[in-house]
């Protein structure tokens, strides 16, 4: 059923922009305005492609560089020190399903006409390639890529939209060496004048010692038990103040698990209720983050704090772990190996989680997450 709707879709964006360009030759630009980067996809991948963008704003410095992205990105990079680059945000559920706001973005990004268009999704989906078809411009770069979110017919169509595609070789596997070497091959130079880094506020917001924790993920399929995630808070609580952080749809999650401690104090729930700024602050000044495989493991990991994150084995290896040395801090990951990993999420059994996240218990997490805590004390004391 997936298939025919992008199928169906496929076609519908080609008749799109054929009428407009028919109709609104009159109004088109000629002149060509600059780069455009396509990174549509969702904020975890967005942060595990952050020094990519820093690069090419390094070798690009000279030329007006446009990135369109998701709502959610948009909060992260308004964040950043340093950037200085035209935003331009897509709402995805909307493109999808509401033909009048995907004519509407399509009409607009058909005004003016770029140099280049570069995608650097490794996993093009239909939003990716259906902006890309849409914008005029002299070359357009991408990769090949997997047939993760668009099967092999479509990808072989898609492709005929590009001027240069890319092969990433098989010795790449994490997200950021397909970043890295995609990155290599656009580049001119690796000349770092810009550093991408977020701006913090001075100022605690919350005075004691606390572990954040995030109870959902993008699909209750990935999602950690509830009542394992209240037994890890209850080893916790005499220590640390608990802090809840999340989307608006994690909660009901939230309210779950601070009813069982009846309210007390020591549990904070702000899902629902934080920017992306406060995200970021809260992260930075925790002692902890314990997380489901969402973009608060990421985001940790950029911020350069110590996490915990419960992970299943759909991509494994993909996103998760992280290549040794690619950051000082690195995500401590909690798995349970199966013979099925690496299934992207085609999974063979239907339960609720994924039976690879299932199958954690709360003594290994627990277990690390003592070990981070103690770690920490222990240093601290040497200074």
């Amino acid at each position: 059923m997936k298939n025919i709707f992008k199928s169906i879709n496929y076609y519908i964006n080609i008749l799109i922009n054929k009428l407009q360009l028919k109709f609104y030759k009159k109004i088109l630009n000629i002149s060509e305005d600059g780069i455009v980067l396509l990174k549509v996809d969702r904020i975890g991948d967005f942060i595990l492609w952050i020094k990519s963008l820093e690069a090419i704003i390094n070798s690009y410095e000279e030329e007006k560089i446009t990135i369109i992205c998701e709502r959610g990105v948009v909060q992260l990079l308004k964040n950043f020190k340093n950037l200085n680059i035209r935003i331009i945000s897509v709402d995805r559920d909307k493109f999808l399903f509401n033909l009048y706001y995907r004519w509407k973005f399509l009409r607009k990004l058909k005004i003016n006409k770029y140099k280049i268009v570069i995608n650097p999704m490794y996993s093009r989906d239909f939003l990716s390639e259906s902006l890309l078809e849409g914008i005029r411009a002299e070359k357009k770069i991408g990769i090949i890529g997997d047939d993760s979110n668009l099967n092999s017919k479509l990808l072989k169509k898609y492709n005929k939209n590009y001027t240069k595609l890319y092969t990433i070789p098989d010795t790449c596997v994490h997200e950021l060496e397909i970043n890295e070497n995609f990155t290599d091959n656009i580049c001119k130079n690796s000349i770092n004048r810009i550093s991408l880094d977020i701006n913090f506020k001075k100022k605690r917001q919350i005075e004691e010692k606390y572990i954040v924790i995030f109870l959902g993920s993008s699909t209750p399929k990935k999602q950690w038990n509830l009542e394992k995630f209240i037994k890890i808070g209850q080893q916790l609580l005499e220590e640390y103040t608990l802090l809840l952080l999340g989307g608006r749809t994690e909660i009901k999650l939230g309210n779950n698990f601070q009813e069982f401690f009846k309210n007390k104090r020591e549990v904070k729930n702000l899902i629902g209720c934080t920017t992306m700024e406060e995200v970021c602050n809260l992260i930075h000044n925790s002692e902890l983050v314990i997380t489901n495989d969402t973009f608060a493991v990421h985001l940790s990991t950029f911020l350069q704090k110590e996490s915990v994150c419960i992970a299943g084995g759909g991509h494994f290896g993909r996103f998760l772990p992280y290549p040794q040395n690619s950051y000082k801090i690195l995500p401590k990951v909690i798995y349970k190996k199966m013979k099925c990993f690496k299934c992207k999420w085609k999974c063979r059994y239907k339960t609720i989680p994924y039976k690879c996240i299932d199958l954690i218990e709360e003594k290994d997490v627990i277990l690390k997450v003592r070990k981070i805590l103690l770690e920490k004390e222990k240093g601290k004391c040497f200074k």
